[in-house]
């Protein structure tokens, strides 16, 4: 049998209407519980809460923990903060130690150790850099760095060692040239354009000419290369060439086409030694016909004369037979008439005697 509190002890229900009495019983004491968590002191403060051991000692550890976490990540950021500074302190100095020997003093310039390797670590230093003005100067100055760096190996490959490669003709500088004024650097980078625009105006009439002195030297040949000469060669144009090569000695173009003139001048001079000899043969075959013809000439007229005078002798011969003939002849008839005459008279003095 179950023992009877008094009506002051409700630990103990022994019914159902006293288990209900002890369920309100604890929902009392909940809300009077939690009344307490939010009363406040007279200071304003919340009251402590009623924590039991267990959970007082974990929240001690978690207390711990959070202070733990925090100190770590303050020191993460306390880090960051010096890498940063340190980082931002060490990319200036590079990008000042590239920029003083990559650029000349006034900055509008590169200097013969500038290469493309500084030039991008140049830029990467600059994004480095909180200094927003001082950042975009330093990347500023590796975008014309670079951008020079590349039109100076251009010029640069005009030449081999001291002289002017052959692809430096007219045409190629003259483009080199209107790609220097399609650039900034005439306003971001002075120095550099005035030294390039320069070079470039200095040598631009020299390599046209030198072009202009390969195209006449190929006009020289019929194939336009080499080999047999166009009838239009003359001494004079060959002089001429000779002359305008010589002055551009330091233009491989210019020097390969003066020994292809040299080669044309001595087949030019066979050419002409071989004509003039051909001409001087010609000449004495003429000249030996004409001296075979005249002899023939004067035989037929010495032979004409000695007919001639053969003729002559002949006709005088004959006139004088003729004329001999005819004396005899007038010789005779005179010899008959004296004698016919002496006839006549020796006849009449006949009759006269006698008569």
């Amino acid at each position: 049998m179950i023992a009877i509190n008094n009506d002051n002890d409700w630990s103990v229900p022994e019914s159902r209407m006293g288990r209900l009495r002890a369920k309100e019983q604890q929902k009392q004491q909940n809300k009077v519980n939690k009344r307490k968590k939010v009363t406040k002191d007279p200071n304003g403060s919340k009251a402590p809460k009623s924590v039991k051991p267990q959970n007082k000692k974990k929240n001690e550890n978690q207390k711990k923990w959070f202070w733990i976490v925090g100190i770590i990540v303050v020191i993460f950021i306390a880090i960051f903060f010096i890498v940063r500074r340190t980082n931002n302190a060490s990319a200036k100095e590079n990008a000042e130690r590239i920029v003083q020997k990559s650029f000349n003093d006034d900055r509008d310039n590169i200097t013969d150790n500038a290469t493309r390797a500084q030039m991008v670590q140049l830029a990467a230093d600059a994004k480095k850099i909180r200094d927003n003005t001082e950042a975009n100067q330093y990347s500023q100055l590796a975008s014309l760095g670079k951008s020079a760096i590349s039109f100076s190996e251009e010029v640069a490959n005009l030449q081999s060692g001291n002289n002017y490669r052959v692809t430096t003709t007219g045409s190629k500088v003259t483009s080199l040239l209107e790609d220097l004024k399609a650039t900034t650097f005439k306003s971001d980078f002075t120095g550099f354009y005035n030294e390039y625009h320069k070079s470039l105006t200095n040598l631009k009439p020299k390599a046209i000419e030198v072009s202009k002195l390969h195209k006449q030297t190929n006009n020289l040949f019929k194939n336009g290369k080499s080999g047999t000469l166009s009838a239009s060669v003359t001494t004079v144009k060959l002089n001429n060439l000779l002359d305008k090569l010589n002055k551009y000695p330091n233009f491989e173009r210019a020097s390969q086409d003066l020994t292809r003139v040299e080669k044309a001048v001595k087949t030019y001079r066979k050419k002409q030694a071989s004509e003039s000899s051909s001409i001087a043969s010609s000449q004495a075959s003429e000249s030996a016909a004409i001296a075979s013809s005249q002899s023939a000439s004067a035989v037929i007229a010495s032979s004409q004369s000695a007919a001639a005078s053969e003729s002559a002798r002949s006709a005088s011969a004959k006139a004088a037979s003729e004329s001999a003939a005819s004396s005899s002849t007038r010789a005779s008839s005179s010899t008959s008439a004296s004698r016919a005459s002496s006839e006549s008279s020796s006849t009449s003095s006949s009759s006269s005697s006698k008569k």
